[in-house]
């Protein structure tokens, strides 16, 4: 077997690379959500170009089969001391020491990078401390020195919403919210509120619960947000937004979907935030109602997917709330794992809704992506 970067040249090896991918990530999945082949080599051939992060894919190879994908992150201006990795393994390679190479190869390359901390996802059904040694990928990250440090919970919403429902929801959440209206763009941002919605991203990144793991707070601006966006156009994502204001026309909460492209039919949501000081008063109902109509109306989409933010295993409230209301129901949980890449260092993990995902740190001494899609394709 041979462990080697992706030759992002060769069509006949991206396309083993990703149905190795795909294969690996939906397996045992409750409504699994991957993201598009397109999406992701387009991401990975404009890496130079990226300014957020160096992306590398991986593969195990035995002769000309594929037999595992991995990826690995590095950020390169915020939280340095980080790599990022995925290791996907289809189930008929499992238990055959594949992930374990990969895992080894990612984790020497992130020390040649001068990374100190791996983070990962792994996606098990349920929450709480019994998820990941219930699920094939837990066990495995348990295995490389991971422990759970964070859960995030995933919603899905299954489209169209029955009419009534619908209705029910606008007309509660347009009594709630009468000091504020939408406004609304497909694809990128308007120039006149990129500022705004890019103070507005940099508030959802130090607002966002992350539980015990070691990552700061990402600062926006405007060019930032720009760019992020442009890419994931450029990648085949359709962009859906939502900005709420109030009566001085100041932006106080957004909501954003991806439609994905390809054949793919599911809507991830990016992110919703509603400003602290405006909190219940139905405006994150308000968002998530006008972009989940909009949506709809633009694409085949048969499901809608969410990831709730949760401290440590505790759901964050109001946006579970307003999610259930919307007849978001769970559908898995993520626990991210970390681990150091230097002996002696401690590692993370996170988890989430409907799937449970962990991300932490880890050590050699066991310690502590969200990669949705859309994540994934940046």
């Amino acid at each position: 077997m041979e462990i080697r970067r992706l030759d992002l040249r060769r069509h006949d090896e991206t396309d083993a690379w990703y149905r190795a991918l795909r294969e690996a990530a939906s397996a045992h999945r409750v409504a699994p959500v991957v993201v598009e082949r397109e999406a992701l080599l387009t991401s990975l051939r404009s890496n130079d170009g990226n300014p957020n992060c160096d992306r590398r894919a991986y593969g195990a190879w035995c002769g000309t089969r594929c037999v595992g994908a991995a990826l690995l992150v590095l950020p390169r201006h915020d939280n340095t001391h980080l790599a990022e990795i995925g290791v996907d393994v289809p189930p008929h390679a499992r238990r055959r020491g594949v992930g374990r190479a990969m895992f080894d190869r990612l984790r020497d390359a992130a020390r040649q990078e001068g990374r100190t901390v791996l983070a990962t996802e792994v996606d098990a059904a349920g929450i709480g401390p019994h998820t990941l040694t219930a699920a094939p990928g837990g066990r495995f990250a348990l295995a490389c020195g991971f422990s759970p440090k964070h859960t995030e919970l995933r919603r899905v919403l299954d489209v169209p919403v029955p009419e009534e429902r619908l209705r029910a929801l606008e007309e509660t959440a347009a009594k709630r919210a009468t000091e504020y209206h939408v406004v609304g763009w497909t694809g990128l941002p308007p120039l006149d509120v990129l500022g705004p919605f890019a103070h507005l991203h940099t508030l959802m990144d130090a607002d966002v619960p992350t539980g015990e793991l070691s990552r700061e707070p990402v600062v926006y601006d405007a060019e930032r947000v720009l760019r992020g966006q442009e890419r994931l156009v450029e990648q085949g994502y359709g962009l859906v937004t939502t900005l709420i204001r109030d009566q001085d026309d100041s932006p106080v909460g957004y909501t954003t979907m991806c439609v994905m492209g390809g054949d793919n039919q599911e809507v991830p949501q990016d992110n919703t935030f509603v400003l602290r000081s405006r909190r219940g008063r139905g405006l994150g109902m308000l968002s998530k109602l006008s972009t989940c109509v909009c949506s709809t109306s633009i694409t085949r989409t048969s499901a809608m997917y969410t990831r709730g933010r949760p401290r440590t295993t505790t759901p964050c409230a109001p946006s579970t709330s307003v999610s259930a209301s919307v007849l978001w129901r769970p559908c898995t949980s993520s626990n991210a794992p970390w681990t150091g890449a230097r002996d002696g260092e401690s590692a993370e993990v996170c988890s989430g809704v409907s799937y449970v995902t962990c991300r932490g740190r880890v050590s050699r001494d066991p310690v502590r992506g969200r990669r949705s899609p859309v994540n994934a394709g940046r």
